[in-house]
């Protein structure tokens, strides 16, 4: 067996998106808070890449004006006139021109908003007559992906199925940075398929090198 050469016909393993398509995830609303960078990681260039989007899962224009996001330390009214279309993605940033200087991103996109997502918070979307129509109380404690604290991945609504505020339905997102105002991207590898299969952190015997 020759291991410094694979076949070119030789099959290893099929990596399978483990995620559901972006839909719904809930029943009051064909909108959904698809995904959150709500702790960016450190930026030297002075640029403020917190977002959320929003997407419309519905084939056919939603008017949003009046909705509203807010948490305890967060708040953002979406204008008069304000219609997603069916199956368009809506970016609201801290910072609008950050996102446009970072991402190339200068349409759809909203804000700036009041205040701040870089805590663990629970974020609403309300409707114009203030009703809760989707409620995501993220935090940076498991079960809640712990990676996107401060590591430049966002949490994206991977499982939409289980509902916005079930753990289970989110994921960090496949690439540092996120992906703002489009859907998200899943890019086979086969290091998805790598696991550690043995581990020998210590040894009795003296053949077997001490560290």
């Amino acid at each position: 067996l020759d291991y410094e050469t694979t076949p070119a016909s030789a099959v290893v393993a099929t990596t399978v998106n483990p995620h559901e398509p972006l839909g719904p995830s809930s029943r009051k609303t064909g909108i959904v808070i698809s995904e959150i960078m709500w702790k960016p990681a450190p930026r030297t260039d002075g640029n403020n890449v917190e977002f959320l989007e929003i997407y419309n899962s519905c084939p056919f224009f939603q008017d949003i004006s009046g909705y509203q996001v807010t948490c305890a330390d967060m708040s953002y009214t979406f204008p008069a006139n304000t219609l997603i279309p069916g199956g368009a993605f809506f970016v609201l940033a801290a910072s609008p021109q950050s996102i446009a200087n970072v991402y190339g991103l200068t349409t759809n996109v909203f804000g700036p908003y009041t205040g701040s997502l870089k805590h663990s918070e629970t974020l609403e979307l309300l409707d114009e007559q203030t009703n809760v129509l989707l409620t995501v109380p993220y935090d940076d404690v498991y079960p809640w992906p712990v990676a996107a604290d401060g590591t430049g991945h966002s949490i994206v609504l991977a499982n939409p199925t289980y509902g916005e505020g079930d753990p289970r339905a989110w994921d960090i997102s496949d690439v540092v940075g996120g992906s703002p105002g489009q859907m998200e991207s899943f890019r086979p590898s086969s290091l998805r398929n790598l696991v550690i299969t043995e581990i020998l952190p210590h040894s009795v015997y003296p053949a077997v090198p001490q560290f």
